[in-house]
């Protein structure tokens, strides 16, 4: 099997939702107050491992680097800052770009009813 041969080598990359906190002001103001403060960030899903509980370990390591790194609010600035000033082309192309470098977009949007495996695990 692929995930033998290639073991941690082997990526699975995932768009994850990173939801950020508002300041007082922006939760006072009545123009902002509804908006949520969130943008996608790049994460391993480490599925080269061959244990589950290794597997979990490692994602839990990678999410909780996110979640003390500073890459979210980087990611934020960047999608509010920079990217509506980006030629429509360019754009495009970013955004094609972080796709096709993604095996999934995770959300918590509810999802099947039945499970879903992928890649039998």
């Amino acid at each position: 099997p692929v995930l033998k041969r290639k073991a941690r080598s082997l990526q699975c990359r995932a768009l994850l939702p990173a939801s950020l906190p508002r300041s007082k002001t922006e939760v006072q103001d009545k123009t902002t107050c509804m908006r949520n403060k969130w943008c996608m960030v790049s994460a391993d899903l480490s599925v080269g491992y061959e244990k589950p509980l290794e597997r979990l370990a490692a994602i839990h390591e990678t999410t909780s680097f996110l979640k003390k790194s500073p890459r979210a609010f980087i990611q934020l600035w960047i999608q509010n800052n920079i990217a509506p000033w980006l030629p429509i082309s360019l754009a495009r192309q970013t955004t094609l770009d972080v796709f096709s470098r993604h095996s999934l977009v995770l959300t918590n949007v509810p999802g099947p009813e039945k499970p879903c495996l992928f890649a039998k695990a």
